[in-house]
């Protein structure tokens, strides 16, 4: 079982109470330690108890995501092997993501209307936080790649909303909150916004955020 309480704090970047083994793949996989994620998540991905074998698959998959392994993200991350509502609506952002990088927006569309779906259905007393920043985000880049941004703007204004106290989300919405504003022509509120991506991303060593933000910043 996953103890909801430990799982928020590690959500607020208390990185520091990791023990069990999912808690430390979570760490090093938000931190950008891919490799090392996929390494302690992997003897994981087969475990007894549906939680943390879900949370497991999820972690794994994004890892490969990371490094461009989608395939094996994909065989990861099977639905059926999913069972609470809201570990398989992550799994449908991460496929619409996916569809976002190759370009196949319409793919993408559905997988994001899956997900919602999926999250308007769970039990009332399930956490849906992290699932709708993470629909928003992927919404966002969906606007984006359409040439939308202020539509981008208003899929993110949920995340905005559910993302203060967890540095890391925080931080990722206001990455793609910059992009948005660099669409509408207005830079200084886009260097604004990566600016504080790249402060809180450093704060808690999510160097993948950290570098895209810096990368962003740098012209």
């Amino acid at each position: 079982m996953i103890d909801p309480i430990r799982f928020d704090a590690l959500l607020a970047a208390d990185y520091a109470i990791a023990s069990e083994p999912w808690e430390h793949a979570f760490v090093a996989c938000a931190q950008g330690r891919f490799i090392e994620a996929i390494a302690i998540g992997t003897p994981l991905l087969d475990l007894a108890d549906a939680e943390v074998r879900a949370q497991a698959r999820l972690t794994v998959g994004s890892a490969m995501r990371q490094l461009g392994r989608y395939d094996t993200a994909r065989s990861i991350e099977r639905v059926h092997d999913l069972e609470d509502p809201i570990a398989r609506a992550h799994l449908f952002v991460s496929q619409a993501a996916d569809a976002v990088g190759l370009g196949a927006l319409r793919v993408a569309h559905g997988a994001l209307g899956i997900a919602t779906q999926l999250i308007e259905e769970a039990d009332p007393g399930s956490s849906t936080r992290r699932a709708r920043i993470r629909c928003g985000w992927v919404e966002a880049e969906v606007a984006l790649a359409s040439d939308a941004p202020a539509l981008a703007l208003e899929a993110l204004e949920p995340a905005r909303a559910l993302s203060p106290g967890w540095p890391r989300h925080e931080a990722k919405t206001a990455l793609f909150e910059g992009v948005a504003h660099r669409g509408l022509g207005a830079l200084e509120a886009a260097r604004e916004r990566w600016t504080q991506a790249l402060e809180g991303a450093n704060a808690i060593g999510a160097e993948p955020i950290a570098r895209v933000a810096s990368d962003l910043l740098a012209p």
